[in-house]
């Protein structure tokens, strides 16, 4: 993807790191990635759909978006046990027999130097 003077985009910016995490997370490399745009007025992608295919036939679906009025992170994994959800420092768990809630730091709160959001 060339970038033009309008910089990079949310693909540029924050793809990479959603498609190393997604692989990290489920122990996967990514066999194949497709991905829709989404292009503000000026010339950057301000959305992005990806979807990747992993090694053993699982799939990965990532959102990107700068569209909204507050900064937001949000990470859910789906398989056959049940679901884990991270939202802005809410991490849950649900299986079909139990859910569980704790509290983790919100790295949406502000800041962009990565060594307060990787901590």
């Amino acid at each position: 993807m060339p970038i033009g003077p309008a910089g990079g985009g949310i693909l540029y910016d924050h793809g990479p790191h959603a498609c190393y995490l997604a692989c990290h997370l489920t122990g996967q490399q990514a066999t194949s990635v497709s991905c829709t745009l989404t292009t503000g007025a000026n010339g950057a992608d301000h959305a992005a759909q990806l979807g990747l295919r992993l090694a053993n036939g699982s799939t990965a679906e990532i959102t990107l978006s700068w569209y909204g009025t507050t900064r937001t992170s949000s990470y859910e994994l789906t398989g056959a046990h049940g679901t884990v959800r991270l939202r802005n420092g809410l991490l849950e768990f649900a299986a079909p027999t139990s859910t569980s809630r704790v509290r983790t730091e919100d790295h949406s709160a502000g800041g962009h130097a990565r060594k307060r959001w990787t901590d």
